[in-house]
């Protein structure tokens, strides 16, 4: 197997991950507010936004990844994220005890050693994609590619309205 198969392979696993995710925490979207809620940093108005907000990110990011999409920006954008979420996991391990840091919903339960760990072997796949031909694939056009992104970002909001828009 070539060197750039492999990297297109670990490319569609971190962007499916990042999917993956996105998906599992919108079906289990109450549990997960309720967790973000549990820092006591945001009101809950601003939490339910946030948690939609972080939920579209994560899909955006794995969608950008999964179609090529804005290369060089994505696995930057991609690798920010990962480091901060591993930060934010040593402060849980550290200052918390947790059990499930909800990194996938309520539904694949993962403790915040075991996502730090799940972080650094993405991020060590990230550097190992970091070198892969960043031309952005033509195959898809320019309106599609936004319509998917818009997509995404709507999604969240639409499929799992906040608890503030029905009052």
């Amino acid at each position: 197997m070539k060197i750039d198969s492999l990297k297109e392979i670990v490319r569609y696993g971190i962007g499916s991950m990042f999917i993956i995710a996105a998906i599992l925490k919108l079906i289990s979207i109450d549990e997960f507010e309720l967790y973000i809620y549990s820092f006591d940093i945001l009101n809950f108005l601003l939490t339910t936004l946030f948690s939609r907000l972080l939920i579209a990110g994560e899909l955006v990011l794995g969608l950008l990844l999964v179609f090529k999409m804005c290369y060089k920006f994505t696995w930057r954008a991609t690798l920010s994220v990962q480091i901060v979420f591993t930060l934010f996991l040593a402060y849980v391990l550290a200052f918390r005890n947790d059990s499930n840091c909800h990194c996938f919903g309520e539904l694949v339960e993962l403790s915040p050693l075991e996502s730090i760990i799940k972080n650094v072997v993405v991020i060590g796949g990230l550097f190992f994609i970091k070198t892969q031909r960043h031309r952005d694939t033509e195959t898809q056009s320019k309106f599609v590619k936004k319509i998917l992104l818009v997509a995404a970002v709507i999604i969240p909001f639409v499929v799992t309205p906040m608890d503030s828009v029905y009052k």
